[in-house]
C-alpha cells in the first residue's frame, strides 16, 4: 500500500492511523520517498499494533525539522 498526497506543495509533515485486518495483512515495513527527505534530513516513526491491526505513522521533511519542535 502507498499512502500519497498528489498536487501537493510545501508538505512538511504528515501523521497517520491505518487500520487493517491483521489475519489478512501484515506490516512489514514502511518508508518514506526521497523527496519527502533523507534519512539525515527527515524524520519517520512508525509502531504496530498487530494485535489489533493499526499503524501509527508520523514523518516530518527536513524543512518542518529545522523550524518546528513537532517532531
Amino acid at each position: 500500500m502507498t499512502l500519497q498526497a498528489e498536487d501537493v506543495t510545501d508538505l512538511y509533515a504528515v501523521q497517520a492511523l491505518l487500520e487493517f485486518d491483521p489475519a489478512l495483512f501484515e506490516v512489514v515495513d514502511v518508508k518514506m520517498d526521497s523527496g519527502f527527505g533523507t534519512g539525515s534530513t527527515a524524520y519517520l516513526g512508525w509502531n504496530q499494533d498487530s494485535v489489533n491491526g493499526k499503524v501509527s505513522i508520523i514523518a516530518c521533511g527536513n524543512f518542518y525539522i529545522r523550524h518546528s519542535s513537532f517532531c
